[in-house]
């Protein structure tokens, strides 16, 4: 059986570890290094899960500016009157 201490020095590795790849993976998404590397150590495995599930904002942006710079498309198909007459 682990002893307090053993315990102790188990989680500060495996929040270290947790902490690196949380970093590693906010950096690849363009969110905060700093702060996920703190949430990685301090939640461990829910931190890394947690910044997985994020979005990529990087890719975000250079879809939006994509978009922003092609010519607006124009809906084909039939029209609708959409007013109402009662």
């Amino acid at each position: 059986m682990l002893m307090p201490a053993e315990l102790t020095i188990l989680y500060m590795i495996v929040g270290f570890i947790s902490a690196l790849f949380c970093s590693s993976i906010a950096r690849e998404k363009g969110h905060n290094e700093i702060g996920w590397m703190i949430l990685g150590f301090v939640f461990s495995f829910t931190a890394l899960i947690a910044i997985a599930g994020m979005p990529d904002l990087i890719s975000r942006k250079y879809l939006r500016r994509l978009a922003e710079a092609l010519p607006p498309v124009e809906a084909k198909g039939p029209k609708f009157d959409t007013s109402v007459t009662t």
